[in-house]
């Protein structure tokens, strides 16, 4: 760690690591709670959220990304496509905007696909079953569509590369933010009106990657 060659973003991997340590989970909030405090107070550019140093540090967008898919109603799918969208856009060395834009966008048509009970169903169709059976104003569904419409269309996410563009930080933070307060709404809306979907457990879905990304770190 004191190597002068070690890279800068290696006491970030020190403290990621220490955090998988098996604490219990009061230990584990207390410490993630500290970490993101000295962040805050030295002005770096990340704070920890669901286990990863993520490049955001607005309050309000950190609280829609941690708590996305947080019920364990909700089918355990999403919650991996959001966390995976994490992981790809805080891998400090190598990050992958690309793929973390796509995985955003992901967890919302899984999402949409466990709520309208269209299990086989892509995107817009998911969409605008979830919209009717909530109840949600076509203002939502047509702004959701565009956004959908942008991970087709520019910078070639979901179907290949159309030019040389490659999205940037900005691109994935915004759509990992805006899909998760999606996510947030739409469960919310869902929950009230008793349409949550209850699941069985899924032995084929590894709970790995689910257990960090549904605590709750502060």
């Amino acid at each position: 760690y004191f190597s002068p060659h070690y890279p800068w973003y290696g006491v970030y991997d020190l403290l990621q690591g220490a955090c998988e340590l098996p604490f219990n989970a009061d230990t584990h909030a207390a410490f993630v709670e500290d970490i993101n405090a000295a962040l805050e107070k030295e002005n770096s550019g990340y704070r920890m959220v669901n286990g990863e140093f993520c490049p955001i540090t607005n309050e309000l967008e950190l609280e829609a990304v941690r708590t996305a898919g947080a019920s364990d109603e909700v089918a355990a799918p999403m919650r991996i496509h959001f966390q995976q969208a994490l992981e790809h856009l805080s891998n400090r060395e190598n990050p992958d905007y690309r793929n973390s834009m796509k995985e955003s966008i992901t967890a919302i048509e899984v999402l949409c696909r466990a709520i309208s009970g269209m299990k086989d169903a892509t995107f817009t169709p998911a969409m605008e079953k979830t919209v009717k059976e909530l109840g949600l104003t076509e203002h939502i569904r047509e702004g959701y569509r565009n956004i959908f419409k942008y991970t087709c269309d520019d910078h070639g996410i979901r179907h290949g590369l159309k030019d040389g563009r490659q999205p940037e930080q900005e691109d994935a933070r915004f759509m990992l933010v805006t899909c998760s307060a999606f996510a947030n709404f739409i469960i919310e809306k869902a929950r009230k009106l008793g349409k949550i979907p209850k699941y069985p457990p899924d032995k084929s879905i590894s709970t790995d990657k689910i257990s960090i990304a549904t605590q709750s770190p502060a």
